[in-house]
């Protein structure tokens, strides 16, 4: 089975290789759902390593009461919405 440029026996410099095979249609297609599926699971499990790992960069920080005041002027309060009425427009249970 062919594989992109860029695959394990070709990798482009400085990249990690990509290991997708050229040719999905050879996947059937509960196989491509199930790992579009995984991708966001497997993204965030990655970035909750990352973070256990790295820690948070912003812990201990506080935000500047300029920049809260700021904030606090450019938000239009009429616009706010409870979660719970936000949870009821999307038909969820809160």
């Amino acid at each position: 089975m062919r594989t992109r440029i860029g695959g394990p026996h070709n990798p482009s410099p400085g990249t990690m290789p990509d290991i997708m095979p050229l040719k999905e249609a050879a996947m059937t297609k509960s196989q491509l759902l199930a790992i579009r599926k995984m991708k966001p699971l497997l993204d965030e499990l990655v970035e909750q390593k990352l973070l256990e790992l790295l820690g948070d960069p912003d812990e201990g920080l506080q935000l500047k009461p300029a920049a809260r005041r700021r904030i606090m002027e450019r938000l239009d309060k009429s616009k706010l919405v409870s979660a719970s009425k936000a949870a009821s427009r999307l038909g969820l249970k809160w």
